[in-house]
């Protein structure tokens, strides 16, 4: 159980979080590539990496799969996520 966990930053790329309460957490600049979310439980206060909350018709798909269209990457240097092409 996650929720309301501040993840502001945190390496989560291949992390197994099936099942997981992540209501109220932050998310902000985390690097979720690669990570599987299956049963999980996200709520409107849920705020994602790119620091928008999460809607029932968020695609999550942007920030865990590199092959993503608009795969989200971050502009912060210090961040797991950071978009080393952006320099």
């Amino acid at each position: 159980d996650l929720r309301g966990a501040l993840l502001v930053g945190a390496d989560l790329s291949g992390a197994e979080l099936n099942s997981t309460n992540l209501a109220q957490a932050v998310l902000i600049n985390a690097n979720l590539a690669d990570a599987l979310f299956v049963d999980v439980t996200f709520d409107a206060s849920t705020t994602l990496p790119d620091g928008t909350h999460w809607t029932p018709d968020t695609d999550l798909s942007r920030f865990t799969d590199p092959d993503h269209p608009q795969f989200w990457r971050s502009d912060n240097p210090v961040s797991p996520a950071y978009r080393e092409d952006s320099a």
